[in-house]
């Protein structure tokens, strides 16, 4: 969704203000913008949560609404667009007084451009809290497949007799190394890797060393 509808930051110019429901306060906005007008109503961005049959999205709700700013500078070919039988604009009016389009400084909106600029603040502040809290629950789910991996892992039986030379999987301070199977039940065994070191490590970590044959040595 575009933020900021038809702002530039060089605003300068004069504006006349347009009437309209408050319904339609944005989509006049977005509308005349993408009808070529330098149109700008300040809006405030909010979350909706997912639900069943919908995604998470966001709304955009006018901070003054029924109000939109136009360029006073294109005023006449406003009066124009909005005349045209064929206008698919939402339905609006100009602002007159005393049969006069009033016209307002760059200036007098910067106060609703600071309000759109906190309210911005506020939403993105909400979206970081979001994707951080789906990044945690993301991380929480990660870590309870993983417990729940190994748990099935620990389960395993493997039927390795003693002296077979085995590695070790999953365990980084046993990487490169070839242990001896001592003893073990099926679960677990015990591991001598050379002198008195010798250590309990779980059947599914261990993976028996093939020792080649003979004449596949001598190939």
């Amino acid at each position: 969704m575009v933020r900021g509808i038809g702002r530039r930051s060089d605003m300068v110019d004069r504006w006349c203000i347009l009437r309209t429901s408050g319904a339609k306060t944005v989509p006049l906005a977005i509308a005349l913008c993408e009808a070529g007008f330098d149109a700008w109503t300040p809006r405030a961005l909010s979350l909706i949560a997912a639900t069943k049959r919908k995604p998470a999205s966001e709304r955009a709700a006018p901070i003054v609404p029924t109000f939109v700013f136009v360029r006073a500078g294109q005023l006449d070919n406003l009066w124009r667009a909005h005349s045209l039988p064929t206008s698919n604009l939402p339905g609006f009016h100009i602002l007159q007084l005393g049969g006069r389009v009033p016209e307002i400084g760059d200036a007098t909106l910067s106060s609703l451009r600071a309000e759109e600029a906190r309210a911005l603040r506020v939403y993105e502040a909400q979206v970081a809290a979001r994707d951080a809290g789906e990044a945690r629950a993301k991380r929480i789910e990660q870590l309870r497949t993983e417990q729940a991996r190994r748990k099935a892992l620990r389960t395993e039986v493997k039927a390795i007799a003693a002296g077979d030379a085995v590695t070790v999987t999953d365990a980084p301070a046993f990487a490169g190394m070839v242990g001896t199977i001592v003893s073990g039940n099926g679960r677990s065994y015990v591991v001598g890797f050379g002198g008195s070191r010798e250590w309990t490590i779980e059947a599914w970590q261990l993976v028996p060393v093939a020792v080649c044959s003979p004449s596949t040595r001598a190939a």
